[in-house]
């Protein structure tokens, strides 16, 4: 998959033209956190509102659905540790994240992120924005 380039904005700070992986800690602040977006094409895409969904069959996929998601972008689906296996609610693991990841998926593009932390936000993964 072609990843294309990015700005992020960490609720303080823009970081921009990027392409690759980026981690970046966020300090539980979640009053700066909720700030935070991801443009593309000088579309911003804010995080964990409108239009992002959980890559789990939680709510928003299948199981089939997420595999097809993990193959094309090269990563793995397992069974949530959080509940009892026997619910069989499954998610995509995120190379190098921690915990919540989540989908933007547009007509051009799929943005790939994760929320980390244990008692609030403490970090946001981006694993990628890819061109369809």
């Amino acid at each position: 998959m072609e990843r294309l380039r990015y700005n992020f904005f960490n609720g303080v700070q823009l970081y921009k033209n990027l392409v690759d992986k980026l981690f970046q800690p966020v300090d539980g602040k979640f009053d700066i956190f909720s700030k935070a977006y991801i443009e593309v094409n000088e579309v911003r895409h804010t995080l964990w509102k409108g239009g992002s969904k959980a890559l789990s069959t939680f709510r928003d996929f299948t199981k089939e659905q997420l595999e097809e998601i993990a193959e094309k972008y090269d990563l793995k689906v397992t069974l949530s540790d959080y509940k009892n296996p026997s619910d069989n609610d499954y998610y995509i693991y995120l190379n190098g994240s921690a915990t919540i990841p989540y989908i933007i998926q547009t007509d051009a593009y799929d943005i790939l992120y994760s929320i980390g932390g244990s008692r609030g936000p403490e970090d946001i993964y981006i694993y990628g924005v890819f061109k369809k």
